[in-house]
């Protein structure tokens, strides 16, 4: 067999291999894990519906009672019950806001309502009571 060349002796010398290797090890570990997704461990809200905004509204004020109102067959208030709530309401009820594509009326009150207000309320509509919750 012949020899090798000078010049391929010197491209084999063993500190010019391991140097060739080392280079090729670092410059394949550097890289970036393109793999890895980042993901926020904290899952974004969920977006709030026309309802939960308006009662945050009515919570944001501060009110000592919170009611809910809607027709016992669900379907949206007509201007009749919009008036029959009023009427049976005290006048000092602060806020109302007709939300849930107008199936609710939300009321925020700092005065409770008499127990025969809320006997009419009650045989007309489904009342809940949001205060504290």
């Amino acid at each position: 067999m012949k020899a090798l060349p000078n010049k391929i002796r010197k491209f084999l010398h063993p500190s010019f291999v391991f140097a060739v290797v080392l280079f090729a090890a670092l410059y394949l570990s550097s890289g970036c894990d393109r793999s890895r997704v980042t993901t926020n461990s904290v899952p974004s809200p969920t977006p709030a519906t026309e309802f939960e905004r308006d009662l945050q509204k009515v919570r944001d004020g501060q009110y000592k009672y919170i009611y809910v109102f809607s027709r016992l067959d669900s379907a949206p208030f007509t201007s009749d019950d919009g008036t029959y709530l009023k009427t049976n309401s005290p006048l000092e009820v602060n806020a109302r806001y007709v939300t849930d594509e107008g199936r609710r009326v939300i009321a925020g009150s700092n005065f409770t309502f008499k127990p025969e207000q809320m006997e009419a309320l009650n045989r007309r509509f489904k009342v809940e009571d949001y205060t504290g919750k």
